[in-house]
């Protein structure tokens, strides 16, 4: 395994474990080169400071608890400004499949190799469904 990928791999496990547990971290790292490499959090300083002053850890989770809030909360506004904006275009789309006759969204006459593989992919998943669905009522 190279060394980049080791690097990347032990950089990414740090950042996971700073994420999910909110610890202070540093990692130092030696190519085969010789030449180092550091990641720290909150930094490679502030940490190596506060071991070798064996000072003790200054425990405010409830910053780390805000950030993580502040960031999922972006998160779920983004997803559902996006779920939203699938519901809009879903609205202006339907009226216009409305219009469409069936017979035309299944043109057989005119379809591809392709497009007729899919149409009976689909045809063969709607009628498993259609047959679970016959026997949930049937029971």
């Amino acid at each position: 395994m190279r060394f980049s990928k080791r690097k990347s791999g032990v950089h990414k496990k740090a950042s996971d474990l700073v994420t999910l547990t909110g610890c202070q971290i540093a990692v130092l790292i030696y190519s085969p080169a010789g030449k180092p490499y550091s990641f720290g959090n909150p930094s490679v300083d502030e940490v190596a400071n506060r071991y070798l002053n064996e000072s003790p850890i200054i425990h405010d989770h409830n910053i780390f608890f805000q950030a993580k809030f502040a960031e999922l909360n972006r998160t779920l506004n983004e997803s559902l400004k996006a779920i939203e904006e699938i519901k809009g275009k879903q609205k202006a789309l339907k009226p216009k499949l409305e219009g469409i006759p069936m017979n035309k969204l299944c043109d057989v006459e005119h379809a591809s190799k392709e497009e007729l593989r899919k149409m009976e992919s689909d045809c063969m998943e709607l009628l498993a469904k259609l047959e679970i669905r016959k026997k949930d009522i049937m029971d």
